[in-house]
């Protein structure tokens, strides 16, 4: 009985690593969409031009961004919001699965447009089936701020 519970205990990590995985990929691939954010920001979550926007996590450890088809506000005058280009990029998990850094590596569908933007370096703090919380300190302003996605 005490073999198995010790097998058990070093294997917990590994299966730690694999349900955070499937939590937040599927079995391959899962689309997720913002939800809300504590930003400061001229273009809150609510503005329809995040309505369509989807952040994939691939279980390969690849990641896009599809801003989908509404990408600014016909009716917007001035300060107008627009989707950011469709990207791709990397992710990975840190600290033990208790943070993650999602960065782009250019832009998809156009080799000419390559760059290194680190997206998101957040702790983590729910994943489940349906909801990706993230909390992350802004570089510039130190503000800490909540991203929010939800499954699709």
């Amino acid at each position: 009985m005490n073999i198995l519970f010790a097998i058990f205990i070093s294997l917990l990590p590994v299966l730690q690593q694999a349900d955070a995985n499937s939590l937040l990929t599927g079995k391959s691939a899962k689309l997720w969409t913002l939800h809300a954010s504590t930003a400061a920001t001229d273009c809150p979550v609510t503005n329809r031009i995040h309505s369509d926007n989807t952040y994939t996590f691939y279980s390969n450890g690849t990641f896009e961004f599809d801003h989908g088809a509404i990408t600014e506000d016909p009716n917007c005058k001035e300060n107008c919001c627009s989707d950011m280009v469709n990207l791709i990029g990397t992710w990975k998990f840190r600290n033990g699965k208790k943070g993650i850094r999602v960065w782009s590596t250019g832009e998809r569908g156009n080799d000419g447009n390559k760059f290194n933007l680190v997206l998101f370096d957040a702790i983590i703090e729910v994943l489940d089936e349906q909801t990706l919380r993230l909390r992350q300190t802004d570089p510039e302003t130190k503000a800490i701020n909540t991203i929010e996605f939800r499954s699709k």
